[in-house]
């Protein structure tokens, strides 16, 4: 089975702002959508000092994209929930998909779900942990419906929805959540959610990984190792 994700050496408490109001900040936008922010949003959302401590871990992110997912979100529900990530429709030409250097990775961090109306800290909200499960899926007997639509600075993205046998095809699958996870997400993948819902924030386009050469899924890897930040 191949390794799509990898728990990282990276503490996440106090990662989030203590008052972060997502529906605020979003102005009201729909929970169940998807969200990407530019540099300027990321203290929005992180404490600068936990920024900081990233940079120490030879990490610096520039943009994040948060997920949220409502209880009971899979696949059943939403056949289009197994995907590979989108990316930029040139990137994509010069690098298709079986090609050895075509990539998409993120670290992911689960936030308290309270958060999205100002009340992570709540007492509801005190003992909470994801309890979703993320699997990743191989390319091969995939059927894939193609999208390309535009982004908010006018380029164009290419996002793929996949229908690979669920069972068969199953090649990873990370069950506990609750912790900083570096995540293949060129592979098919999707969440699913059972009776909680799912708040992740993924963080994307590192600087030191952006000016590096990097060829395929085993150089990213290559590089945490580099720093000891690969734990299992």
């Amino acid at each position: 089975m191949a390794k799509a994700h990898y728990k990282l050496d990276i503490d996440t408490c106090g990662a989030l702002r203590y008052e972060l109001n997502l529906r605020k900040l979003l102005g009201g936008k729909s929970e169940k959508s998807h969200f990407f922010w530019y540099p300027d949003k990321l203290t929005d959302v992180f404490n600068q000092h936990w920024l900081d401590y990233l940079t120490t871990k030879h990490l610096t992110p520039t943009a994040v994209l948060i997920f949220y997912k409502s209880p009971n979100h899979n696949v059943t529900a939403f056949p289009d929930n197994i995907h590979i990530d989108s990316t930029n429709l040139e990137e994509y030409k010069r690098h298709k998909l079986q090609d050895k250097a075509f990539v998409n990775y993120s670290i992911n961090l689960l936030g308290n779900p309270g958060h999205l109306s100002g009340n992570g800290y709540a007492y509801e909200y005190k003992d909470w942990r994801d309890n979703g499960v993320m699997r990743w899926y191989n390319h091969a007997n995939t059927e894939a419906k193609d999208s390309i639509y535009q982004t908010h600075d006018g380029r164009q993205s290419y996002y793929r929805a996949c229908y690979p046998d669920t069972t068969n095809d199953l090649i990873d699958v990370q069950e506990d959540c609750n912790h900083a996870t570096l995540v293949n997400t060129s592979f098919p993948h999707e969440v699913e959610t059972f009776d909680k819902p799912r708040l992740c924030f993924s963080l994307r386009c590192f600087d030191q990984l952006e000016r590096r050469s990097i060829a395929d899924w085993q150089d990213v890897v290559n590089f945490l190792n580099e720093y000891n930040l690969i734990v299992e």
